[in-house]
């Protein structure tokens, strides 16, 4: 029995030739989720994929999303095809100019506001959870960017995340998106029987850490100057940017603060292939002798990686240490 299914346009002709194949989820906004596909066999220059067609893709009777393929590349000898998919809105025309860098100003408006004017033209149905979607923006400047860049900046403006899934584009708080797009994240438990061995471990982290923030700005207007300051010595000065108000540089600065106080314990291994693993589901270790491994962890990624009869899981989950 085959564990990964892929259905759509050209997936069936394809399929009986598929060797291997790996698929990354993450709650990180700056990485799209990306599944890969390796084909073998003399007869693939028949079954090439078109770029943007769309494959649902069921592991181990998971459903794991809606992909579109973004790029192809065939090895001439030996014959292999190597297919990339990922969640965001691609065509190779890309008439909404998704991939194109672009130079504009929004005015005073709200986080929601933004994120819908620059996502929806692309066809996404946008997601912003509620506690950001208010938010005021101030004046913003999309600088050379392109829109999925802009928005991941102003993402970590308000210590959030923005990311397509599954035809959706989600702004929200590390945890919340799968939320946001309607997947409910159940518990799941990790044994030891379930780890390959020798390959889980917990990385504590280091004790040395910033107490505040220090962020500099300037107003174009009046050349009035100043640094925000939030927290307490040790600060931590934010580099390479000068903000355009005192506003804007103490959000920054409140968010900078949020992304160190996020100080975790890093749980890793490789299991053998279980369903029920998702990125920002949250887990429990059973089975492990150390003290350190009690208590509810948060996933932060999973990367499932196979061929068609078996697979594994490579998992990192955290927690506030």
């Amino acid at each position: 029995m085959d564990v990964i299914s892929i259905k759509g346009e050209g997936a069936t002709e394809l399929k009986p030739f598929l060797i291997s194949w790996s698929l990354t989820d993450s709650d990180d906004g700056t990485k799209a989720d990306r599944l890969t596909l390796n084909f073998s066999g003399s007869q693939l220059q028949e079954y090439i994929p078109k770029s943007g067609c769309e494959w649902s893709v069921t592991i181990d009777g998971e459903h794991r999303g809606a992909f579109q393929v973004s790029s192809v590349t065939e090895h001439l000898h030996p014959v292999k095809l190597v297919v990339q998919l990922t969640p965001a809105k691609f065509s190779v025309e890309d008439r909404s100019g998704f991939k194109e860098p672009r130079r504009r100003s929004f005015p005073p408006a709200t986080v929601s506001d933004v994120v819908k004017a620059v996502m929806e033209p692309h066809g996404y149905d946008v997601r912003v959870s509620p506690e950001l979607a208010c938010l005021l923006t101030g004046h913003l400047n999309q600088n050379e960017e392109t829109d999925s860049a802009f928005i991941t900046r102003l993402a970590t403006m308000y210590d959030a995340i923005a990311k397509p899934i599954d035809r959706m584009y989600v702004f929200g708080k590390r945890g919340s998106l799968k939320t946001l797009a309607g997947n409910v994240q159940r518990s799941i438990i990790i044994s030891a029987q379930d780890v390959q061995k020798g390959s889980a471990k917990i990385a504590h982290p280091s004790n040395i850490r910033f107490k505040g923030i220090k962020a500099e700005w300037q107003t174009t207007e009046t050349g009035e100057s100043g640094t925000a300051k939030i927290g307490h010595k040790p600060y931590y000065l934010i580099q390479d940017s000068v903000f355009k108000s005192a506003d804007e540089a103490t959000q920054r600065a409140e968010a900078k603060l949020s992304e160190f106080n996020r100080r975790v314990q890093r749980f890793s291994a490789t299991l053998r292939g279980k369903p029920g693993l998702f990125a920002e589901s949250a887990m429990k270790l059973e089975g492990f002798c150390s003290l350190h491994s009690k208590g509810n962890w948060s996933i932060k990624s999973v990367t499932l990686s196979g061929t068609r009869s078996t697979y594994t899981i490579q998992v990192e989950a955290t927690r506030p240490a």
